[in-house]
């Protein structure tokens, strides 16, 4: 009785669609797979394949028509799909090969010369052997990060998940990047709570999403910067550790793709430090699978934030009760207790005391 009550004039969300269907059948008394959109009565769309026929009477007198209605959306966002995977696997195939031609073509490059006898002082040997090996070295990050990627696409990344301490990691990624950031003239900064929740996660893994953040901070940020690494409990649900820098930052309209594979905001830049283009990627599927997201500020110009969203470890009411506690005691009994180096590259800042 509903099916009979509508209208189907008032189901076609193109009114150019109804007007094709009439001119086709006015002229061959059919159509097949007539391509429309049809609105439920719900609102939602429907992609359709409609074919009918006229019915008419022995003498020729057009009593209605006959058609099959096929609903077709599930196909068509089936085949989008299809489309867009096989547009990624081009592009990923293409920025694959363009990243191993890159040191390729420098190894051969330079083997060549050597090959040719050319070169006379033993130092432009040492010179040109150093730029081998480093294309090597960058060839071979190359690889170990796809097949990273690849074994997380198919879920197959080895993970040992236990409960860690936020705190603990952040201290042993800072100390490994600290000679880098002094080298490059940069201040280094860790404030992270001893009273943080713990978060559940794969150690290992966590050290590779901020060691990866915090190498990309030292990349981007010029001599006299700062870095500052910090963690904080939101919302009594997520640990939040950011990466923030005050380095070259990065345009608006390049923070949504910063985290596809191979994308470089700044190509020839990326390139000089020696970037595979994927660390990013590979961050972002780390931090998905320990069930947390990760986002980005910045401003061109300015620096960037880079904040890691991690699912903290349930307690029981007691537990929690009494680490408030322990808390409330710790701040009323201590002075802040502040660790800070003289201000030069590469020092510390930590105030243990905060939340």
């Amino acid at each position: 009785e509903e099916l009979m009550a509508i209208n189907v004039r008032d189901t076609y969300v193109n009114p150019n669609d109804r007007r094709r269907f009439q001119r086709t059948i006015n002229s061959k008394g059919f159509v097949r797979d007539h391509e429309l959109k049809l609105r439920r009565k719900d609102g939602t769309l429907l992609d359709c394949l409609l074919s009918s026929t006229q019915l008419r009477s022995d003498d020729g007198t057009l009593l209605g028509y006959h058609g099959i209605i096929r609903d077709v959306t599930e196909k068509k966002r089936a085949e989008q799909e299809i489309r867009r995977l096989d547009q990624t696997r081009r592009e990923f195939v293409a920025n694959a090969s363009h990243e191993f031609k890159t040191p390729l073509t420098a190894i051969r490059g330079f083997a060549e010369t050597l090959l040719s006898g050319t070169l006379e002082k033993p130092e432009d040997y040492r010179y040109f052997l150093r730029i081998i090996h480093d294309n090597a070295l960058r060839l071979e990050r190359l690889t170990e990060d796809l097949a990273k990627i690849s074994l997380m696409d198919e879920g197959r990344l080895a993970q040992r998940f236990s409960d860690v301490s936020v705190c603990d990691f952040i201290r042993s990624c800072a100390e490994t990047s600290r000679l880098k950031a002094e080298q490059n003239g940069i201040t280094l900064q860790v404030n992270c709570s001893r009273h943080l929740p713990l978060v559940r996660g794969d150690l290992s893994r966590l050290r590779e999403v901020l060691q990866n953040l915090l190498d990309n901070a030292i990349h981007y940020t010029p001599a006299g910067g700062h870095i500052r690494v910090q963690a904080a409990c939101v919302q009594d649900r997520w640990v939040v550790v950011s990466v923030s820098d005050t380095g070259i930052g990065i345009p608006k309209d390049k923070q949504t793709r910063i985290f596809e594979r191979f994308y470089r905001v700044d190509s020839s830049r990326s390139r000089k430090v020696g970037g595979t283009g994927l660390g990013l990627a590979i961050v972002k599927k780390i931090v998905e699978a320990h069930g947390g997201h990760i986002e980005v500020e910045s401003e061109p110009g300015q620096g960037s934030t880079f904040s890691v969203f991690l699912p903290q470890v349930a307690e029981p009411a007691a537990q929690a009760l009494e680490r408030s506690r322990r808390r409330g005691r710790s701040l009323k009994a201590e002075a802040p207790e502040r660790v800070l180096s003289e201000e030069e590259p590469g020092s510390y800042y930590s105030d243990q005391s905060r939340s």
